[in-house]
C-alpha cells in the first residue's frame, strides 16, 4: 500500500504573472511557463515527474486573480494548494535577509517560505462558490464606481458633464440590479447554497443579498471553529503586551471587505437583536467606546453565522 498520504509533501513554489509562471521545486526551476491551461498541465506534470508517488503541494501568492486558473488546474490534478499573502512572503524574505527580486528569485523564495512555514492548504468548496464570488465581487466593484460617480456629481458644474455622469450612474444602477438577479438565479439553482442563504437570512439585519455576500467572502463558514472565523474576518482582538506594559487589545488583518459588509447588520442587531442589543449596551455601560462595542457585535455576528452553518440543529433565540 502506498504511504504517500503520510509522506511529507513536496512543495512547488510558483511566482505568478499575468502571462507567465516561474516555479521552483527542490533544486529544479521552471522559467516562463505560459499562464494558461496548457502551461499549467505542463508545469504540474514536470514537477510531479521529479517526485513520483509523493504528495504535491503548490504554493503561490495572491495576485488579484491571475493565480485562480492555476489553482483550479492544480486542484483538479489532485494537488494541495495554498494561496498566501504577498506580505507574508515579503516579511519572510526580510527576516532571511533576501532583498533581491526577480521572478526566478521570487519562485525560489516562495518555495523556501512553503518549506519553512508549511502553510495550510485551501479547502475544497462546492462548485457554485467561484461563480458566487465572481458575481459578488462584480457587484461590489460596480458599487465602488457608482460611489465615485456620485461624489464627482457633487463637484461638477458643467451641465453636459453632469448629464453624462447621471447617465453613467443610472447604467451602473441597472448593472447592479442585473447582477442581483444573477445572484438570485444562482442561489435558486443550488439547493445547498439556497439552504445556507436561508439560514443566514434568519439573523436580524442580514437579508438574502448580504447572506450571499458573506458566503462569497468567507466560504469556509460552517467548516471551521468560531475563533478561526473571527480571526479570518479580522475581528479577533490580539494582545499588545510587553513585559509589565499592558497595551490595548486590537483587531488586525483579516478580510476587510467582509468587515465592511458586517457593519450595517451590526448596527441593525444593536437596535433589534434580543441578544446582541443588551450585549452592546453592556459593553457601553462598562465604558467601551462605541466602535469597540460595534466591532464586538460584528465578531458575534460572524461566529453566529459560522454556528448556524456548522450545526443544523442550532437555532436562533427570539
Amino acid at each position: 500500500m502506498s504511504n504517500s498520504a503520510t509522506s511529507p509533501p513536496v512543495y512547488l513554489g510558483v511566482d505568478v504573472a499575468k502571462a507567465t509562471l516561474d516555479a521552483a521545486c527542490s533544486e529544479q526551476q521552471f522559467a516562463a511557463i505560459p499562464n494558461n491551461p496548457e502551461g499549467h498541465l505542463q508545469l504540474l506534470a514536470q514537477a510531479s515527474q521529479l517526485f513520483p508517488g509523493s504528495p504535491m503541494h503548490l504554493v503561490c501568492e495572491a495576485t488579484g486573480g491571475y493565480e485562480q486558473a492555476l489553482v483550479r488546474s492544480a486542484t483538479a490534478a489532485g494537488w494541495k494548494v495554498s494561496v498566501v499573502s504577498p506580505s507574508r512572503v515579503r516579511h519572510f524574505a526580510k527576516a532571511c535577509g533576501l532583498l533581491a527580486k526577480t521572478d526566478a528569485i521570487d519562485a525560489k523564495l516562495i518555495l523556501q517560505f512553503a518549506e519553512t512555514v508549511q502553510p495550510l492548504a485551501l479547502q475544497e468548496f462546492p462548485s457554485w462558490t467561484k461563480d458566487l464570488q465572481d458575481l459578488v465581487s462584480l457587484k461590489q466593484q460596480i458599487k465602488v464606481h457608482l460611489t465615485a460617480l456620485s461624489n464627482q456629481l457633487e463637484i461638477v458644474s458643467c451641465k453636459k458633464a453632469r448629464a453624462a455622469i447621471t447617465r453613467l450612474g443610472k447604467a451602473h444602477q441597472n448593472e447592479i440590479a442585473a447582477t442581483d438577479k444573477l445572484i438570485v438565479a444562482l442561489i435558486a439553482t443550488h439547493p445547498e447554497l439556497a439552504q445556507n442563504v436561508e439560514r443566514l437570512s434568519a439573523i436580524e439585519g442580514i437579508g438574502q443579498a448580504t447572506a450571499a455576500a458573506i458566503l462569497a467572502l468567507m466560504p469556509e463558514l460552517g467548516k471551521i471553529g468560531d475563533k478561526q472565523a473571527a480571526a479570518l474576518a479580522g475581528l479577533a482582538p490580539y494582545n499588545r503586551d510587553s513585559g509589565p506594559c499592558k497595551g490595548q487589545r486590537s483587531i488586525s488583518g483579516g478580510r476587510s471587505k467582509l468587515r465592511a459588509l458586517l457593519y450595517m447588520p451590526a448596527l441593525t442587531a444593536i437596535r433589534c437583536n434580543p441578544i446582541l442589543k443588551p450585549f452592546y449596551k453592556g459593553l457601553r455601560d462598562r465604558g467601551k467606546k462605541a466602535l469597540v462595542a460595534i466591532t464586538a457585535v460584528m465578531r458575534k455576528l460572524i461566529t453566529l453565522c459560522n454556528r448556524l452553518l456548522s450545526d443544523p440543529n442550532f437555532s436562533l433565540a427570539h
